[in-house]
């Protein structure tokens, strides 16, 4: 610390920037660097403020050539507050505000004292934070302001934040005998008394202290460490605020993601690799240090989706949202009644949104409503208008996760957060659509069995082969362990094939998607989305379109 406090010291006395050598002086101060490197410093600070006290000095006689002489002070040897008289001339109209004042102990409030013929009697310092009092003299007085003290605020007007030369205006241009005054103790925010040029180091540590303290989000708490970290802040400290952001950050991943598990165990297609990812949330909360209620309601819903336990019945939706005909009991997705006619339609009107709320969740107190369809149907279209509708679903969920990337890309926040809440229901239509595809395709093939006794067997068949090929895993695995390669290598051709049996239906609608994206004009495809997804859909670059194409391009090269 010592060398790099020397380092600091060397280099701001090689400038001419004089609250940088102030406050590499008193950090050298602190760091305990050798008394003649400081002596050097100070003997150059000293030459610097000698300049700029001339620079000011010839400034002052040249507008008392233009002032009024009954706005001029007659007291040559003491500086007033903008260190120069004649505060009148600038206009407040045209200065810009400052920054809000910070809430920290210490700050009063009182009047300024100015006399006709010796104006207001104090020697003030521009700072980021006001005007630092470096003298005051018995006549007219202030009472109630010491040596060191910040005024912050004047007549209504905040110096915070302000550069050196506005900040003097802005003070000129509110400076009368009555102004009212916030000023912060030099004594609670620990100023030198005996070495004012370190004021403004001294108070930049005692504002980022009392920022980190008190912030409470995360963008709050990324600035304060970032003030904290230039303003040299105690180690401890700011390691201390490092763990709070990460705190909350691990808080918020998890609500997020208990957010989607939620909508997943709603339409009852919760996988395996939502629940690691779930539970990798869960763990980085529990190291984080998030609070034990929130790790205690996060256990609950692990274990539920461990035991495949259906989730808790959620409330009712909300009062505000009507609907024409109220909805029957049914299962997820529900099922189309025994002999209903089947409408090939290829747009289907959308259903009226409703919120569902997640019972008792940490999403729930943070009112992160999950916005989705009343009701997302098994498609009523069979053959290709089945997989065409499964296709268009595709895309619509390509289309938000590409152009999401894009808009984090582009820093545009505000569009990816409402991507990202589309995705969720846009998910759920894609597996409906799904579902429906393959019942009917199953249809199609001649199956005589009734609808649900095809549901059944197609579900044992696809279990099987999900635990075969769990099997050939660990078999494989098993074989390299053992270098027996050849068994290895028959296991993985074995796994391939599970691999494609599985995914052959999704490489069909990856197909179609992808020449539907090259044969339908792109508005024309848009009008076939969901209301939702077609309004994210408005402005989607080239770009966006071309990095669709090329997820879908991996989906249909999945057997490859």
């Amino acid at each position: 610390r010592q060398q790099r406090a020397s380092a600091t010291l060397k280099e701001a006395a090689a400038s001419s920037n004089t609250l940088a050598l102030k406050a590499a002086i008193a950090e050298a101060r602190e760091a305990g660097v050798a008394g003649d490197e400081l002596q050097a410093a100070q003997s150059k600070l000293q030459q610097l403020q000698d300049a700029e006290a001339a620079r000011l000095e010839q400034l002052r006689r040249e507008e008392a050539k233009r002032a009024p002489p009954s706005l001029l002070a007659a007291t040559p040897k003491t500086a007033t507050a903008p260190k120069r008289e004649a505060p009148q001339e600038a206009k407040s109209e045209e200065l810009p505000p400052g920054k809000p004042l910070p809430v920290v102990p210490g700050i009063s409030r009182m009047q300024l004292r100015v006399l006709e013929n010796h104006g207001c009697g104090m020697v003030l310092q521009p700072t980021r934070w006001g005007m630092v009092v470096e003298d005051i003299e018995a006549k007219p007085g202030q009472p109630l302001l010491k040596v060191g003290d910040c005024i912050m605020e004047v007549d209504k007007r905040s110096l915070v934040g302000l550069k050196a030369e506005i900040c003097e205006d802005t003070f000129g241009a509110a400076f009368k005998h009555g102004a009212w005054l916030s000023a912060l103790s030099g004594t609670e925010a620990g100023v030198d008394m005996k070495d004012l040029d370190s004021a403004e180091y001294v108070y930049n540590k005692y504002f980022s202290r009392y920022a980190l303290a008190e912030a409470e989000t995360e963008e709050a708490l990324k600035d304060a460490l970032k003030e904290a970290k230039a303003a040299g802040l105690e180690a401890a400290t700011v390691a201390e605020g490092e763990a709070r952001l990460r705190t909350l950050a691990a808080a918020r991943e998890l609500a997020d993601a208990g957010v989607l598990v939620a909508a997943l165990e709603l339409a009852g297609v919760v996988q395996e690799e939502d629940e690691a990812t779930y539970r990798a949330a869960y763990e980085e909360a529990k190291e984080a240090g998030v609070d034990r209620p929130k790790l205690s309601e996060a256990e609950v819903i692990l274990k539920r989706l461990k035991t495949g336990a259906p989730p808790p019945a959620a409330p009712p939706a909300a009062a505000a949202v009507k609907e024409e005909a109220p909805l029957e009991a049914a299962s997820f997705p529900p099922q189309p009644p025994p002999g209903a006619a089947v409408v090939p339609d290829f747009t289907l009107p959308e259903p009226p949104p409703v919120a569902a709320a997640v019972a008792e969740s940490e999403a729930k107190r943070r009112k992160a409503l999950l916005v989705m369809p009343s009701e997302v149907k098994e498609e009523a279209v069979e053959g290709p208008d089945a997989l065409r509708k499964w296709s268009v679903r595709m895309i619509e969920v390509a289309l938000l996760q590409c152009r999401k990337r894009k808009a984090v890309e582009m820093e545009d926040f505000d569009l990816a957060h409402r991507l990202k809440q589309r995705e969720p229901a846009a998910n759920l239509r894609l597996t409906a659509a799904r579902k429906a595809c393959l019942a009917s395709s199953a249809e199609t093939a001649g199956a005589v069995a009734e609808p649900s006794v095809m549901d059944e067997d197609r579900k044992r068949r696809r279990a099987q082969e999900e635990e075969e090929l769990q099997t050939v895993k660990r078999q494989k695995k098993e074989a390299v362990e053992q270098e027996d390669f050849g068994r290895a290598s028959e296991l993985r051709r074995r796994e391939l094939e599970l691999e494609r049996r599985q995914r052959g239906d999704d490489v069909r609608a990856a197909v179609m998607a992808l020449e539907l994206l090259g044969q339908v004009d792109k508005q024309v495809l848009t009008e076939s989305f969901d209301a939702g997804v077609a309004e994210c859909a408005v402005g989607a670059s080239a770009e966006v379109w071309e990095a669709v194409a090329t997820d879908l391009q991996s989906a249909a090269a999945a057997t490859s």
